[in-house]
């Protein structure tokens, strides 16, 4: 026997047309790292935080966000990142990505935020 769903109705923390969520069709869809240079929106800088949301009411992340070393924008969570001259925008916001891997200033940006993340953490990270 086969049994077919009517309807299935997903209790969403936000409506699907919200500006903050979801990638749109001229979002960046990639990894970004502290110490990536991005454009976003009419302004571009280097990513100095990157916040994932962890609350329905915040989010950009800014109270109870966590502060992460990497994301992939492709798995459309809630969050933002801080760039530039004190500059935020939301990741679906991000037009561009350039990956500094190979200088040493990003590099060193990147070990020190994994570091205070993982003391954040404890030692069970």
């Amino acid at each position: 026997m086969v049994q077919i769903m009517n309807s299935l109705k997903i209790d969403r923390a936000y409506p699907v047309r919200d500006h903050r969520v979801g990638l749109e069709d001229d979002s960046y869809q990639g990894t970004i790292k502290v110490g990536d240079h991005i454009r976003c929106l009419n302004k571009s800088g280097v990513i100095k935080s990157i916040t994932i949301a962890t609350d329905d009411h915040d989010v950009a992340g800014e109270t109870s966000g966590i502060d992460v070393p990497s994301y992939n924008t492709k798995l459309e969570y809630q969050g933002s990142v801080v760039f530039g001259d004190n500059n935020w925008c939301y990741f679906n916001q991000i037009i561009n990505c350039i990956n500094d891997d190979d200088t040493e200033e990003a590099e060193a940006k990147r070990e020190y935020i994994i570091e205070q993340f993982q003391d954040a953490q404890g030692e069970g990270y």
